[in-house]
C-alpha cells in the first residue's frame, strides 16, 4: 500500500466517522438530563420519620448512607420523638449507640466529635454540657425526597 492509497483510506474513514457522528447528533434529544423534571414551585416532600417503630428498626430504616454526625442527630430525634423542645442527655444517646454498632444499624462506634459536628450543621444544639436538643433543620439529615 503506497502513501496516496493510505491517505485515501483515511479520508474515507474520516468521512464515514463524520457521517455517523452527525447521524447520532441529529437523533439525540435536544436536552439530556438525568434529573427528574420537577416544577420549580414544587418543594421536595418532607420526610416524616415513624417514631412508633422500635428503636433498632427505626435506625435500620433511616441511618443507611449517613455519616456519624447525622446518625447522632437521627438517634437524638428518636429519643426525643422528633420534639425540638425535648432535651436528651448525651449519656442516654451514647448508651443506645453502644447497643447498635453492627453494620446493619449504626455501623460504627460513637465518636465524641459527632455532637459538635451535628451542632456545626445546625441539626442539634446544646444549652448546657451533655444535654442536646433538635434544631428545626434536623430533618436535613435525610436524603431529599425528590432527588
Amino acid at each position: 500500500m503506497d502513501k496516496d492509497e493510505f491517505v485515501s483510506y483515511l479520508q474515507q474513514i474520516k468521512a464515514l466517522a463524520d457521517k455517523c457522528l452527525k447521524s447520532v447528533e441529529d437523533s439525540a434529544p435536544a436536552h439530556r438530563s438525568t434529573k427528574r423534571n420537577v416544577p420549580h414551585d414544587q418543594k421536595p416532600k418532607e420526610l416524616s420519620p415513624d417514631f412508633g417503630k422500635p428503636i433498632r428498626a427505626f435506625i435500620k430504616s433511616y441511618a443507611k448512607g449517613m455519616g456519624g454526625p447525622a446518625k447522632f442527630a437521627l438517634l437524638l430525634s428518636y429519643l426525643a420523638k422528633g420534639d425540638e423542645k425535648a432535651e436528651v442527655a448525651s449519656k442516654d444517646i451514647e448508651k443506645q449507640w453502644s447497643k447498635m454498632k453492627s453494620a446493619t444499624l449504626l455501623g460504627m462506634a460513637f465518636h465524641p466529635s459527632y455532637p459538635g459536628r451535628a451542632i456545626e450543621n445546625d441539626w442539634v444544639n446544646s444549652k448546657k454540657k451533655g444535654v442536646y436538643f433538635l434544631r428545626p433543620n434536623w430533618k436535613k439529615i435525610f436524603p431529599k425526597a425528590n432527588g
